[in-house]
């Protein structure tokens, strides 16, 4: 098993080593239509601007947060409003008012290692969000996962205990339908849909075949989408 690095290494070079469905537009799109006017918290933004900018263009306002000093850096450098602000803050403490927010937008960015934190995560985006408020949230898929290791060995390694991947930056939790349902309904969002989202736009076809080097035209992975109300 090989040494993981902390998100600060991705920073400069995120597009190059790091799968963003961020980098889609039509998937931005997709996320844009759920959220709620007009105060959004993007959890866990990462160094990329496009989604910030997507949002900027509809008319929002935004927090972004991100635990890693250096991909807020970047990602404001990239990228600036006066609409915007950044934050540097552990999904697992915000350091915001309850009540806050009309949406709460986290894409790829609930990863712990530990599951029990996943429940504390989302703990943290209900308190925030306002009455009526959403949630709106992309987790990678494990079926996906078990996929990648068997047929394309792109994954060093599987927990099948605790539906974990060793990726980039080391363990990480994945979800299935049932996982991520039971998540929603344990910390109490009163209404919540989980959808499987095929990942086959252009775009993100040729970005997987970049990043993995491999050759295809097919859509190899799917995610969960979360759509949830306070």
């Amino acid at each position: 098993m090989s040494s993981k690095h902390s998100w600060d290494f991705f920073s400069k070079d995120y597009e190059d080593t790091v799968f963003s469905v961020t980098s889609s537009r039509p998937r931005r799109k997709m996320f844009l239509k759920f959220l709620k006017y007009p105060l959004v918290l993007n959890l866990g933004a990462g160094p990329l601007p496009y989604m910030n900018q997507e949002m900027i263009r509809a008319g929002f306002k935004i927090v972004a947060n991100d635990i890693s000093r250096k991909m807020i850096k970047e990602s404001s450098n990239r990228f600036s409003n006066q609409n915007l602000y950044f934050v540097n803050a552990n999904n697992l403490n915000l350091p915001f008012k309850s009540n806050s927010f009309n949406s709460v937008l986290a894409i790829n960015s609930i990863l712990p290692e530990n599951r029990k934190k996943i429940d504390l995560m989302l703990l943290e985006c209900l308190r925030v969000l306002r009455k009526f408020g959403k949630f709106v949230g992309f987790f990678p898929a494990w079926e996906t996962s078990i996929k990648a290791k068997e047929h394309l060995g792109l994954v060093e390694k599987l927990d099948e205990k605790l539906i974990r991947v060793y990726e980039t930056t080391g363990w990480q939790c994945y979800q299935t339908h049932d996982t991520l349902s039971n998540h929603l309904k344990n910390v109490g969002f009163s209404k919540y849909v989980v959808k499987r989202i095929l990942l086959k736009s252009k775009a993100e076809i040729e970005s997987m075949k970049a990043i993995y080097s491999i050759n295809t035209q097919n859509c190899l992975m799917f995610e969960y989408l979360a759509i949830a109300e306070k």
